[in-house]
C-alpha cells in the first residue's frame, strides 16, 4: 500500500495522539497488540464490528513504518468510517 493511502483508513486522534481507525476512537495499537497477544479476529470483531482482515493488515503496515513516515490527518477532518 502506498503511504498516502493510509489516512483513508487510519486518522490521529489529538485529544490522545493516538493513531486511531477513521470514524472512531479505538487506538490502532490496542487492537494489534490484542491481536498479536492471540486474540482472533472474531473477537476483535465483537468489540469492533468494523474491524476486517484488510483493515488489520493495513494497520500494521502503518504501524511498521519508521515513526517519521507516519503522517495522518487529525481525527476532526477524517472521512467517516469504511465497512
Amino acid at each position: 500500500m502506498h503511504t498516502d493511502k493510509f489516512h483513508l483508513y487510519l486518522v490521529n486522534d489529538p485529544a490522545s495522539g493516538a493513531t486511531c481507525f477513521v470514524g472512531t476512537h479505538v487506538p490502532v495499537a490496542d487492537v494489534l497488540s490484542a491481536s498479536a497477544a492471540g486474540a482472533s479476529l472474531e473477537a476483535l470483531q465483537a468489540v469492533h464490528p468494523f474491524l476486517s482482515a484488510e483493515l488489520l493488515a493495513i494497520a500494521d503496515a502503518y504501524m511498521r513504518l519508521p515513526e517519521s513516515a507516519r503522517q495522518l490527518h487529525p481525527l476532526a477532518d477524517a472521512a467517516p468510517a469504511h465497512g
